[in-house]
């Protein structure tokens, strides 16, 4: 049975909001020089967004410590906030609207897409790769150290090394690793002698020994032997020893690291070498949370029609169309659900330096309220490891269009 205060904190959604995540980088370059947006929705939300019922709305109530003012939470009608700052010194309690990524989750709950796992983002989604393993795999969604071989975890205790500047590094150092020293060795002597002794097993056994006569226990100069070994391999090749790949990434548990060549550098060994991207873990579940689908292959059940052959298409509003003053890039960017992604069609002609103006996206509608807007169906999304959203854009077909804009008389 739990005491009154237990009970009183369990109840408390004030005492249930986990702390914030940090802030993500939003600075983008453009012609050489860094630029931010401090109004920009983020990628991806930093703070827990929070609701009331409609009893509690008109009171205020949102189950913190004071109510909140009416005039600035009933503006809409499901309004959802996200606290900043609570019952500061000065008696103020700070919060923000939610409905940004609120509406972006409802309306991706809407389109029923599922999420994959991985995929490096690409200008030309032509060039994407279509193999899609669903994030809920198993070789994919773990967490468990001790989990086979094959299997990518996308949480570590550990922090991606790559990511970490030189002061975070040093801090890292010194408050986490300087205390585990004496850990560290015994865990390498460990290592060691199981090395050892089953270099003892094989050989015994290619001469036809006993193995089981075997000594397990190694000599100090046995972990001499191995402590120079390890040094001058380390020095050779660094991250791809086996000091750092055997060693320390598991007594860590750091996100396994691998490097490929970098052609563009000319300078010492290991600066002619990047950081795989395949390599870089995943911030957040493969999923983020926005479906739970494990697959696309569903079909559309229309009220009317009943089921149907293409998917539900979506209306995709044209930000930058694919001609602009400064240039063209090829594809328009269009606007699904909160979520920028590229189009899947080009509308540059092959062969000469025009556009197609018969596409509907090449240059800027002025005239259209609201904008241009296309009829799209999603192939799939999946989550990069920066945790940004990658949607894969198709053009619908006639008849999903038809059957989406309710000409059902005309649809077939």
């Amino acid at each position: 049975q739990l005491s009154p205060t237990a009970q009183l904190l369990r109840n408390s959604r004030l005492f249930a909001i986990p702390n914030a995540l940090p802030a993500p980088n939003m600075d983008i370059a453009v012609a050489g020089t860094l630029k931010s947006s401090k109004t920009a929705t983020i990628p991806y939300p930093t703070r827990q967004a929070i609701a009331t019922p409609a009893s509690s709305l008109g009171r205020g109530d949102w189950g913190l410590k004071r109510p909140l003012p009416l005039k600035s939470t009933t503006r809409t009608s499901r309004p959802a906030l996200r606290l900043l700052s609570n019952d500061t010194i000065e008696h103020i309690t700070d919060f923000d609207s939610a409905q940004d990524h609120v509406q972006t989750l409802q309306k991706w709950t809407e389109m029923g897409i599922a999420m994959s796992y991985g995929g490096k983002r690409e200008r030309d989604p032509s060039k994407a790769d279509n193999r899609q393993t669903s994030a809920f795999e198993r070789s994919v969604d773990s967490t468990d150290p001790d989990d086979e071989h094959m299997v990518k975890r996308w949480k570590h205790k550990g922090p991606w090394l790559a990511s970490l500047d030189a002061k975070k590094f040093k801090d890292y150092i010194t408050r986490k690793l300087s205390k585990r020293k004496g850990e560290f060795r015994a865990y390498l002597a460990e290592y060691i002698r199981l090395k050892v002794v089953k270099a003892r097993r094989d050989d015994a056994q290619r001469n036809g020994g006993d193995a089981s006569l075997i000594s397990e226990e190694v000599s100090a100069d046995d972990l001499k032997i191995h402590y120079r070994l390890f040094r001058q391999e380390l020095q050779e090749v660094a991250v791809t020893s086996e000091l750092v790949q055997r060693i320390v990434i598991p007594f860590l548990d750091l996100p396994p690291i691998q490097v490929e060549p970098y052609q563009f550098v000319d300078g010492p060994q290991m600066d002619q070498y990047t950081v795989a991207y395949n390599t870089t873990p995943m911030t957040t579940h493969p999923s983020a949370g926005l479906s739970y689908l494990r697959s696309n292959a569903y079909m559309y059940n229309h009220p009317l029609l009943g089921p149907q052959q293409y998917k539900q298409p979506t209306p995709a509003r044209v930000l930058i169309p694919a001609k602009t003053s400064t240039g063209g890039r090829g594809r328009a960017i269009l606007g699904v659900a909160g979520i920028a992604a590229d189009d899947s069609e080009s509308d540059y002609i092959k062969g000469t330096n025009n556009f197609s103006s018969n596409s509907g996206v090449a240059f800027l509608d002025t005239e259209t309220e609201g904008g241009k807007k296309v009829w799209v169906s999603s192939s799939g999304a999946n989550i990069t490891p920066d945790a940004r959203i990658m949607l894969h854009l198709a053009r619908a077909p006639r008849e999903a269009v038809e059957v989406g804009q309710g000409r059902l008389e005309e649809a077939p």
